[in-house]
């Protein structure tokens, strides 16, 4: 009888224990939209707009202002490029393919700023919400759209998942170019941090409320190295709440996807392959407009900036090949729309 009633204390505390994880706190976000939105204002009121925004920014870090590069003048191109940078990032960790490719094909180039991302201190992502994050991407987009008759969208990460969200909403949106795509995160424990008692872990993983990764060389100038564990739960929000078969299955532009996977042993280990590759069966991409390459090179996740990637140029032949064979462009010297 004894036993008995051990047995079922036990059981019962056991229970108890469970219950308390499953009810216990979680990260708190908002609503994701990824509705397109329209912006119209001429090409010089938009070019003024951009750089009052960045200016008003007293912690921005130089060279990490979100900015347009124009073909030629302040004109509108036949096509526009919009770079939507990763997390913790800047437009950086797209070059110089980015501008690069604007050069080759005659293109205006929006390269975007994400809020929260670039600025000096460490206390970058305090209050973010992955909304905040989508609603840079669309207003992004709705400046190519100004800046090109066509818009292609570039991007490297997170910005991929964003780009993969908007595209599955904006079919305006021409073709998408991702680089080391964020479908899910490389450490299987992720999901974690959203869970039940998720921010109460990350402050006992991290010892604190920030999180703190070392650099070299020139990294920092153009990475947040030091920043707030909201951000970590807001990413983690933005890629569980986007990326499902549902958003995969209404990407239907012609897309560029390549990441780095040289073996088991030797891949990306910031996002995971095995995610990236189980999405790619999804898409509802013909697959005469889907071009998938496992980079075996880079050694990095940033497979297409040459402050991380020694062989980025063979990302861009990559990049180029998919351009001229798949999209029909053509090196010129610029495409102007009278």
């Amino acid at each position: 009888m004894r036993l008995q009633y051990f047995f079922l204390t036990f059981l019962l505390l056991l229970a108890g224990l469970a219950l308390g994880y499953v009810l216990g706190p979680r990260p708190h976000f908002q609503p994701l939209d990824p509705s397109p939105i329209a912006v119209d204002l001429s090409l010089a009121a938009l070019a003024d707009s951009v750089a009052a925004h960045e200016n008003r920014e007293p912690l921005l870090k130089p060279g990490n202002g979100a900015r347009i590069v124009w073909a030629d003048s302040a004109r509108q191109t036949a096509f526009a490029v919009v770079y939507l940078h990763g997390f913790s990032a800047s437009e950086r960790e797209g070059g110089p393919l980015h501008e690069d490719f604007a050069r080759r094909y005659g293109c205006n180039l929006y390269l975007a700023r994400l809020p929260g991302h670039g600025l000096r201190g460490e206390d970058s992502f305090r209050d973010t919400e992955p909304q905040e994050w989508v609603d840079a991407a669309k207003t992004a987009v709705a400046y190519g759209k100004r800046l090109g008759k066509r818009v292609i969208v570039m991007s490297t990460s997170t910005g991929c998942t964003l780009a993969l969200y908007l595209a599955a909403a904006d079919p305006a949106i021409q073709s998408l170019f991702l680089y080391a795509p964020n479908i899910d995160l490389y450490d299987p424990k992720a999901y974690l941090l959203n869970g039940p008692w998720g921010e109460q872990l990350a402050r006992g993983i991290f010892g604190g409320d920030h999180r703190e990764w070392s650099a070299k060389d020139s990294i920092p100038a153009y990475w947040t190295t030091r920043y707030r564990l909201r951000g970590l739960h807001a990413l983690r929000e933005l890629v569980s709440k986007t990326m499902t078969p549902t958003t995969f299955g209404a990407v239907r532009q012609p897309t560029f996807i390549t990441y780095y996977d040289e073996n088991d042993d030797n891949q990306d280990q910031i996002v995971s392959v095995a995610a990236i590759e189980q999405m790619i069966p999804l898409l509802g991409i013909p697959p005469d407009s889907l071009r998938v390459i496992a980079n075996t090179t880079a050694r990095t996740h940033p497979l297409a900036c040459d402050l991380w990637n020694p062989n980025w140029q063979t990302v861009a032949e990559d990049t180029y090949q998919f351009a001229e064979q798949v999209l029909g462009l053509v090196p010129v010297d610029n495409l102007v729309v009278k």
